[in-house]
């Protein structure tokens, strides 16, 4: 239920942007792409950007850092077992007076994600955020609501997926590097 009511909030809080802020794409200023050759075969070469790089190492550190807080430290240990038992002495002081400390670190990783996307992508947009989300919703249910390292599998296999089929049978399966403002409505 409270999957549901999160998607349900974001369509809300998606749409008091655009209201209030108008359908506007906020572009940012494009750095020079300078590209490395990791591997070349064939007339086919393989690149990584300076992008690239930074948005996997910075996915990484983050993961680590998660991993980190949520096995070794007595807060992540309260949020697990939060999640597991609603009725647990900590969760239930928490909520019901309104303490929602919880939330704060869902927030920020959720916010170095829409950090990383809009570097990578170059720009903003109200819709940018929905194929992420479905992705990201997609890749929790694959690996298991509530387990952390099935959703990194998820993720890996969401994103395996979404490549070999745009590379083996249509490239429109892929949502398009350069703009990801017309991958939804």
């Amino acid at each position: 239920m409270p999957l549901v009511a999160s998607i349900g909030l974001s369509l809300v809080l998606q749409n008091y942007v655009f209201l209030t802020g108008g359908p506007g794409n906020l572009w940012l200023t494009p750095p020079v792409a300078h590209g490395v050759a990791l591997a070349a075969a064939d007339g086919f070469e393989l690149y990584a950007n300076l992008q690239q790089t930074l948005v996997v190492g910075a996915t990484l550190l983050l993961l680590a850092a998660t991993w980190f807080v949520m096995t070794r430290t007595p807060f992540g240990r309260a949020q697990r077992a939060c999640a597991q038992d609603r009725g647990w002495r900590r969760c239930s002081a928490s909520t019901s007076t309104g303490d929602r400390r919880h939330l704060r670190p869902r927030g920020a990783l959720a916010g170095a994600g829409g950090l990383m996307a809009a570097s990578y992508y170059g720009g903003i947009s109200v819709v940018m955020g929905v194929m992420v989300g479905l992705k990201g919703f997609t890749a929790a249910i694959l690996g298991g609501i509530g387990n952390f390292k099935g959703a990194i599998v998820g993720g890996f296999a969401v994103a395996l997926l979404e490549s070999f089929t745009a590379g083996y049978f249509y490239g429109g399966y892929k949502e398009p590097p350069s703009s990801p403002f017309s991958s939804c409505c």
